[in-house]
C-alpha cells in the first residue's frame, strides 16, 4: 500500500509483453477477475518441456500440422512466458 490511503503502489517494470487470452478473449474474466493468472493455452506442449529449455523440442511439437516458421514464433512466445522474471509486466 502507497502512502495514500485505497491506492496501490507504482508498477515498476523493466519490460510490458503482451499476452492474449484466449480466442476472443475467452479466458480474460476467468484470469483477470476471477485468478488473476495468465493462461498460456499451447497444449501440445509438455509443460517439463518448457521448464527444462527444450525450445527445439517445443517447436517440433508445434511444428505438426503448421510451418516450421510458425511453429518457431510461438516457441519463442511461449519461451518468453517460462523465462520473463517478476519485473515483466504482462498486458492485455
Amino acid at each position: 500500500m502507497s502512502d495514500r490511503e485505497g491506492t496501490s503502489p507504482p508498477i515498476r517494470a523493466s519490460r510490458a509483453l503482451y499476452i492474449k487470452l484466449g480466442q476472443r478473449g475467452e479466458w480474460e474474466r476467468e484470469c483477470i477477475e476471477e485468478k488473476q493468472t495468465l493462461h498460456v493455452g499451447y497444449h501440445k506442449v509438455a509443460d517439463a518441456l518448457c521448464r527444462g529449455g527444450k525450445w527445439d523440442e517445443v517447436a517440433d511439437r508445434l511444428s505438426e500440422g503448421r510451418d516450421r516458421g510458425a511453429a518457431t514464433r510461438h516457441a519463442n512466445q511461449i519461451r518468453l512466458f517460462y523465462e520473463s522474471g517478476p519485473d515483466t509486466l504482462w498486458i492485455t
